[in-house]
C-alpha cells in the first residue's frame, strides 16, 4: 500500500474496559463508524472475518473493529486520530489501535502529531520495501484521557 495520493486501507480495533457488555461494545463501535462516515473515505464499516484472539465477537461482524477501504492515509490519518482521541475521551474506552500496511499506531490519550507523521513514515517505508508484517508497532501514548 502506498501512501502518498494512493488509496489505501485501515483497520481501527478498539480496546474496550472489562466492564463493557458486547451490546455496550456494539453501540460505541457504530459511535465511532458514524465519526468516521463524515471523512473522506470509500468505504467505512464494522469489520468482517476472523475474529483476533481476546476480543468479543458478533459473527460474522467484529465487534471493536472498523474497516477503512479507499482511503489517502496521508490527507486523512490526522483526522482519524483526532476522532478516535476525542471518541475516547468521550466513550471512556481504553484504547483504539490503528492497523495499516502491517504496522500499528495505538491511541490512548492526546496524540503528538510527530508521532503521526512517523506513523505515516513508516507505512510508507515498508510500503515502499514491499514489507507487510504483522510484528512491527508503533505506539503513541500520551497518558490521560
Amino acid at each position: 500500500m502506498a501512501v502518498g495520493s494512493n488509496v489505501g486501507e485501515m483497520t481501527l480495533r478498539i480496546a474496550f474496559d472489562d466492564e463493557v457488555t458486547e451490546r455496550e461494545a456494539d453501540q460505541h463501535t457504530r459511535n465511532l463508524l458514524r465519526l468516521l462516515e463524515r471523512l473522506d473515505i470509500d468505504e467505512v464499516d464494522i469489520a468482517r472475518g476472523e475474529p483476533v484472539p481476546g476480543t468479543r465477537v458478533d459473527a460474522p461482524m467484529i465487534l471493536g473493529s472498523i474497516s477503512l477501504v479507499g482511503l489517502s492515509l496521508k490527507t486523512v490519518l490526522p483526522h482519524i486520530v483526532t476522532i478516535a482521541t476525542a471518541w475516547l475521551e468521550r466513550s471512556a474506552q481504553k484504547s483504539v489501535t490503528l492497523e495499516a500496511g502491517g504496522v500499528k499506531l495505538e491511541v490512548k490519550g492526546d496524540h503528538d502529531p510527530a508521532e503521526v507523521a512517523a506513523y505515516l513514515a513508516l507505512i510508507e517505508e515498508r510500503s515502499n520495501a514491499g514489507i507487510e508484517s504483522e510484528d512491527s508497532e508503533r505506539t503513541a501514548e500520551d497518558g490521560h484521557r
